[in-house]
């Protein structure tokens, strides 16, 4: 939820910098998968320094929500955003082997590179009770 606040913030969904090297296009990363897409799943320490990926229920529990737009507002399947962003074919294939190895599927990918705007959103949901659910997120703070 407080990645989402950051996002209202701002006012528009920002490409991913995190560990992108300086000659690679930023981008911003949407999935087709109907419940949740696995490559989303983040890391967290754990015991001996050593990390692990956060489960689905570790994420509900920190508050999980997902933005949609429509098709025209991230054009780009992954084979495009390779051939698009400058990303280094090596790096390529060490993102999503992960990734797939978790369930994430290639096919199921798109991105803009450029910034998406409140304004273009088709929903916010949240996950409550199972479920996705729509989020009225005007009242929350930035």
């Amino acid at each position: 939820m407080e990645a989402f606040r950051s996002i209202l913030h701002d006012g528009f969904i920002k490409p991913s910098a995190l560990m992108v090297p300086g000659q690679e296009r930023l981008i911003v990363w949407f999935s087709s998968n109907p419940l949740w897409e696995r490559s989303a799943a983040k890391g967290c320490l754990v015991e001996g320094g050593k990390t692990r990926t956060r489960s689905f229920k570790e994420h509900v529990g920190l508050g999980l929500v997902r933005i949609a737009v429509a098709l025209e507002t991230a054009p780009h399947i992954w084979k495009e955003i390779r051939e698009l962003s400058n990303i280094n074919a090596w790096l390529a294939r060490a993102v999503c082997r992960p990734a797939i190895l978790r369930g994430a599927r290639q096919d199921e990918w798109y991105g803009s590179f450029d910034p998406v705007p409140r304004d273009v959103w088709v929903s916010v949901e949240r996950w409550r009770g199972g479920d996705w659910c729509p989020l009225d997120y005007s009242n929350l703070s930035t």
